[in-house]
């Protein structure tokens, strides 16, 4: 039987006895009444690999695109195997969950400089790791950038239990910081070694490898580094 409902009795409606005792109309009228009932059922998602619209039923949190055959995801909007944990439902870093922008969202992937509240736990911190007299700090700027910190992430989570995350310091002399931190940073501009130099006191990154914006003034960037693999550097 139906589940389909009489408008005016509520009771159910059999279809098949529509079929043997009414008329090809209203057999016709009940058919379509069930297709209707059946699409109010389904959703319509675009497949995150390649763009094409599935119908789905309602309630789903992941499904198989019917033109690429792609695991999605409705949870994050992405895709990844049915078996692995979607990555909305992870904790996020704890420097991320300290963006005040809704980056998920920004097509621009363009980095956003946010003011840290001078001595905000985050402020108080930062100036305790750099062991530098407090009243020389004027002012620190969290770096956004949703792109950049999808890499990031994604290579801390290859490292798996090989990963050893650190906080270390990083002077640019006479380069534009914004070239850093707009495009990351690259091993292939490094003049020395072919790869990446960090500090571990910021007192060697002040001396003589600090970027001067004048005043007396200089800034540094203070990097999360993904370590773990000794091949790559």
């Amino acid at each position: 039987k139906s589940n389909l409902k009489c408008p005016q009795c509520n009771v159910d409606i059999n279809p098949i006895d529509i079929q043997r005792h009414g008329t090809d109309f209203q057999y016709a009228l009940i058919t379509q009444m069930q297709i209707d009932q059946i699409q109010e059922q389904f959703g319509n998602a675009k497949c995150a690999n390649c763009g094409f619209n599935n119908d789905i039923m309602d309630g789903l949190v992941q499904y198989v695109c019917m033109q690429c055959y792609t695991d999605n995801c409705l949870q994050c909007n992405g895709t990844h195997s049915i078996d692995e944990q979607c990555p909305s439902l992870k904790p996020r870093h704890p420097f991320r969950s300290k963006w005040q922008h809704n980056h998920d969202n920004d097509p621009r992937n363009n980095a956003v400089l946010t003011e840290v509240n001078k001595n905000s736990s985050e402020w108080n911190a930062i100036v305790s790791h750099m062991k530098y007299p407090p009243d020389k700090v004027l002012n620190i700027k969290r770096i956004e950038h949703n792109r950049l910190w999808d890499k990031y992430i994604t290579y801390c989570n290859s490292l798996g239990p090989l990963l050893q995350e650190v906080q270390v310091w990083h002077g640019t002399r006479k380069t534009d910081p914004g070239l850093i931190y707009n495009n990351g940073f690259l091993k292939e501009k490094s003049r020395v070694g072919g790869c990446l130099w960090y500090a571990v006191n910021s007192s060697y990154s002040m001396n003589g490898f600090q970027h001067q914006i004048g005043n007396g003034q200089s800034q540094l960037f203070l990097c999360l580094v993904a370590g773990g693999n000794t091949t790559d550097v």
